[in-house]
């Protein structure tokens, strides 16, 4: 039965094949025969005249590329959610033309893409976003006509995230924060596109105010925050909603789940010092550059925002019956907000070079802005009561100049400060400080005061040009130093001064700090360079521990001269990430004494001083937990330089994406060579403030054969190179032909003596001449009882 079945449905298959072939057959025989007839009606001069038809001319359409967007992180959005980067297109002529087979490459054949179809009017817009590729500095735009012609072609031109460049009149690009994509260039197309930006209906981003709107955080200092509202007509459950300001992680921070009622608000903190949470998202906002954005669960982009010109103590957000953003003078947190403006007028610019000028009588300072711009010359912030700018202004002495500019339908634009050094006649760089708040300043300098901070601005001049000028906020540094009449002073770049500094400051490859150092320390009165002398030697030798990166400069406050100033990089999560080639996130940080149930107190405390290092299991868990290397060389670099004040000075620095083990820093060492005697016995026996916690972790891995081993080694191979006594003193003499022609002012400034620092210096030089280097292994030869046979092994 089976078998037969088998057979039928053999036969069934051989007859559908048979009859698809007859019929096929049939198809093809019909088409030879309407061939022939169609042939046979058409003549061989007709079918040539066809063929050769001339394609249409697109050479009189006058279409262009009026406005690039080359880095879109949260300008303008796609249908899909996507932030491509996107061109706009112009018809400039007199009549429509079909978008219809045009394409549009960054100049690469494999990257040509089509454009939508759609006819333009005369004088209308459109949109293209880049899906296909990305826009590149240097590169080309290339617009093809419908038969592969190039049509138009720009060269694409570096661009600030989210601003656009705009094509002139003349041809050539200009950069823009106030982008317009659909609309004329310009500020007024600016205010047409946020005109016709649609209002999501569900959750939107109402309100972000960055360091503002009088309330801080536990540490007692201004914080960011976020306000949502419900735009929807149904009670909305936040639990299933994202705020994110990095595009790259969507789901970055998930809100709590509560019931928001429609037209309810919500305000959220957005303090990156501290750990998220249902009331805070974890990462901190930056006044001048950010972006938000809000998604639902599924992945579906609802709001965004690209944040740039915050006022200080103000913020940017909606306006209710309002599309598109705003800024306000004042954040209305819990509150709906009012007042708002489009815009925040661009900064003034000068035309003059900023920085130093010699042998010269006076300068003229020019400025310029779309605006009116007001001035000031005692350092304040100028207002519209200030002086107007009508021309250039003559400068005859050390001048610093701060603008503002005032805007008809703009917020007042932030600050700009231009410094001008008049016949100051100084070899070293200048960095100039400036903050309106004076009295406060004076106050904080004078008595020490490490509590109150005041927004300034930092610039760096160096070898005739401007290195940086960033907003910040300043504070005093250090403890003892605090005493003296020269302090030391700290910056810090937060998010309502525009965020980190970006610029390779030391010429180190290093293009990113949170904060910096102007150092005086406790040697100033002293030998002056004693913690620059030990840094640079660690600088040169030590891979695993890290340090500061030091430049003298020129200190003037306000524009009054404070004599040299060590310009060092500071401490901090994005220090360690910067050096170490990690993200800042993953970086976890210590200051001694260390937090009191920190895995570091205790592996240090605990474990490092109870368990026995003899026992290889024990040895290996600070070996898994704390780069080897790095301690080794933070206990020898201390110990040669007999520092007294260890305590502390300590600092340690771990990341998920290194290894995830501890390294130590090097620094503060104003109290190094003083105690020479000690070197290595203020360690190993907890000689002066040094604490106790360092000596019991090393003095008991000394009692490992392996680490006993590699603490020699590695000295053996120190003392023969930075620390041998004639490379010592060649870097001594290399600091004093440095400081010296600037150094007279100095003294002079603080009433110190040059023969005063002439001694100190003779006196750490005495210590290297009488042979430190041998003396050093000496001591750590006794210390560690080492026998002739094993000094000679490692020693000579």
């Amino acid at each position: 039965m089976k078998t037969l079945c088998q057979n039928q449905n053999t036969n069934d298959i051989l007859s559908h094949v048979f009859r698809a072939l007859l019929a096929s057959a049939f198809v093809v025989l019909l088409g030879i025969v309407l061939c022939g007839c169609s042939m046979q009606g058409t003549a061989p001069e007709e079918s040539s005249a066809v063929s050769s038809e001339e394609p249409t001319d697109y050479s009189d359409t006058i279409l262009r590329i009026s406005e690039i967007m080359p880095k879109n992180r949260a300008s303008l959005a796609d249908e899909y959610g996507d932030f491509s980067d996107w061109i706009e297109l112009e018809n400039t002529g007199e009549e429509s033309v079909s978008l219809s087979g045009w394409t549009i490459s960054d100049g690469k054949k494999a990257h040509r893409q089509s454009i939508p179809e759609r006819t333009l009017a005369p004088g209308e817009f459109t949109v293209v976003f880049c899906r296909d590729f990305g826009i590149s500095d240097g590169e080309n735009l290339v617009l093809y006509d419908p038969n592969g012609k190039k049509h138009a072609e720009l060269p694409c031109i570096s661009a600030a995230t989210d601003h656009s460049l705009s094509l002139r009149a003349d041809g050539s690009l200009t950069e823009s924060q106030w982008i317009s994509p659909g609309y004329p260039n310009g500020k007024d197309g600016y205010d047409l596109w946020c005109s016709a930006s649609p209002v999501p209906s569900s959750l939107i981003i109402n309100e972000v105010a960055v360091s503002g709107a009088g309330e801080t955080s536990i540490n007692e200092e201004w914080i960011d925050w976020v306000e949502v509202k419900n735009n929807s007509a149904v009670t909305l459950d936040l639990g299933k909603f994202y705020l994110s300001d990095n595009l790259e992680e969507p789901e970055r921070w998930s809100f709590p789940s509560i019931s928001l009622q429609p037209g309810e608000l919500a305000v959220f903190h957005c303090d990156g010092d501290l750990p998220a949470s249902d009331t805070n998202t974890g990462f901190s906002l930056n006044a001048v550059y950010d972006q938000l954005y809000l998604r639902d669960h599924a992945g579906v982009l609802l709001d965004y925002v690209s944040l740039h010109d915050i006022p200080a103590k103000g913020s940017i957000g909606r306006l209710t019956g309002e599309a598109g953003f705003f800024f306000f003078a004042a954040a209305s947190r819990n509150q709906e907000n009012s007042f708002g403006l489009r815009r925040v007028a661009d900064m003034p610019v000068c035309l003059t070079a900023e920085g130093s000028y010699n042998d010269i009588g006076s300068l003229s300072v020019a400025l310029k802005a779309e605006g009116m711009v007001y001035y000031s010359l005692d350092s304040s912030i100028p207002t519209d009561a200030s002086s107007r700018y009508t021309g250039p202004l003559t400068v005859t002495k050390t001048e610093i100049i701060r603008a503002v500019c005032f805007e008809d339908g703009a917020l007042p634009s932030r600050t700009a400060t231009f410094s001008f050094f008049l016949n100051e006649n100084h070899v070293f760089p200048i960095l100039s400080l400036v903050t309106e708040d004076v009295s406060t300043f004076k106050q904080m300098y004078t008595f020490g005061l490490k509590a109150p901070t005041v927004p300034a601005n930092l610039a760096l001049y160096e070898n005739g040009e401007t290195r940086f000028s960033h907003e910040c906020e300043l504070s005093m540094k250090g403890w003892t130093s605090l005493n003296k009449p020269k302090k030391s002073l700290g910056v810090e770049f937060k998010g309502i001064y525009g965020g980190n500094l970006h610029c390779d400051v030391f010429d180190n490859g290093i293009t990113e700090y949170r904060s910096l150092s102007l150092r005086a320390g406790q040697d100033y009165t002293y030998s002056f360079f004693r913690n620059e002398l030990f840094q640079e030697l660690c600088l040169e030798a030590s891979d695993s521990l890290y340090t500061q990166e030091s430049k003298y400069c020129i200190l003037y406050v306000n524009g009054e001269y404070y004599g040299i100033y060590c310009l060092k990089e500071d401490f901090s999560n994005q220090y360690y990430a910067s050096h170490a080639g990690v993200s800042v996130d993953s970086v976890e940080g210590f200051r001694a004494p260390a937090a009191y149930q920190s895995d570091y107190n205790r592996l240090v405390q605990e474990f490092g001083q109870t368990a026995d290092m003899t026992v290889p299991e024990n040895y290996q868990k600070i070996c898994d937990n704390i780069n080897i290397d790095s301690l080794i060389d933070w206990f020898l670099f201390e110990s040669w330089c007999a520092n007294t004040d260890t305590q502390g000075n300590q600092r340690v620095y771990r990341s998920t994406e290194n290894g995830n083990r501890w390294e130590y820093v090097f620094y503060d060492l104003d109290w190094g060579l003083w105690y020479n005697e000690g070197n290595f016995k203020i360690l190993l026996y907890s000689v002066g403030n040094v604490g106790p916690e360092m000596p019991w972790l090393i003095t008991s891995l000394l009692k490992n054969p392996d680490f006993r081993d590699r603490v020699l080694t590695r000295y053996a191979e120190l003392v023969n190179t930075v620390f041998a006594d004639e490379y010592v003193l060649a870097k001594i003499d290399n600091y004093v032909a440095l400081l010296t022609p600037e150094m007279p002012r100095d003294r002079d400034r603080w009433n110190l003596k040059m023969k005063t620092w002439d001694d100190w210096v003779d006196s750490l030089r005495e210590i290297i001449r009488r042979g430190y280097a041998d003396y050093t292994v000496d001591t750590l030869c006794d210390c560690l009882k080492l026998s002739p046979e094993e000094r000679a092994h490692y020693f000579g």
